[in-house]
């Protein structure tokens, strides 16, 4: 008998495709995975009806190859960004952002990397304040998942924050303070083996005492790789709100933070 090679579904970032839909017991079969322009392969994983991981082969050019049991398989796959802007991907027109506007290229930047979109009638919305559930979508976004469909509509991100110790899942609809962005990204980072070793005081900033308890060390890391910045009058204002438009910034530091 044959049996059936079942491709998950609502794939984002890049394609994978079996070269059959059916085989039988011992059969050869071939996964090909391309990742859309500015992103790479996560992981890729391929299971028997037990649930089961089987093992693959890498033959190269996005090209593996298992053996077929006896059972139905089940091909999943997830992309992650590579960091590096697509060439091939044009810089979307928003209404709303100027030509020169300090956040233009970020914005263009986290749009092209599938991690934020507009909001309606052509705009990005740079000054609307950004809310603990967009932060988790977006993060969510940038680990390889995909999202559709819910209720509420960040349910799944907010579970996936939450499991990777990212977020407590409080609060969606309030707006990010500038400390509680560091502190997600430094947790997101540290869960991906990122160094988040803290290297740099606040004491140079005039009020970097602040900083509230829980968020120093994240701050630190932050202000240390060159993701977040002072405001004018040498300010860190931590617990200010986050627009859009700093978040885009930040995010674009974080892919390929300073030295």
């Amino acid at each position: 008998p044959a049996y059936a090679i079942e491709v998950g579904k609502d794939i984002r970032n890049g394609t994978v495709t079996a070269n059959r839909r059916y085989a039988e017991r011992g059969d050869t079969v071939t996964i090909t995975v391309k990742p859309d322009d500015g992103f790479k392969l996560d992981d890729l994983t391929v299971t028997d009806k037990n649930g089961k991981e089987l093992k693959l082969t890498d033959k190269g050019n996005g090209k593996y190859t298992f053996t077929m049991p006896a059972g139905a398989v089940t091909v999943s796959v997830s992309f992650v960004p590579t960091g590096e802007t697509p060439a091939s991907v044009p810089a979307p027109s928003f209404a709303d952002v100027p030509s020169g506007a300090w956040y233009e290229q970020a914005v263009s930047g986290v749009w092209a990397r599938g991690l934020m979109q507009g909001t309606s009638g052509g705009a990005f919305s740079p000054s609307l304040p950004m809310t603990r559930a967009m932060l988790w979508t977006v993060l969510a976004r940038l680990d390889g998942q995909s999202f559709s469909g819910g209720e509420p509509w960040y349910a799944a991100a907010r579970l996936w924050a939450m499991e990777n110790a990212v977020s407590d899942g409080a609060n969606p609809n309030g707006p990010i303070t500038r400390e509680q962005l560091a502190a997600m990204l430094f947790r997101y980072a540290g869960s991906h083996g990122q160094n988040i070793a803290a290297r740099a005081g606040l004491e140079t900033f005039a009020d970097g005492g602040a900083v509230s308890t829980f968020a120093e060390a994240s701050v630190m890391w932050a202000v240390s790789s060159g993701i977040l910045t002072g405001k004018p009058g040498n300010t860190l204002d931590p617990q200010g709100t986050a627009t859009r438009a700093e978040v885009a910034v930040l995010l674009m530091r974080f892919l390929a933070p300073q030295a």
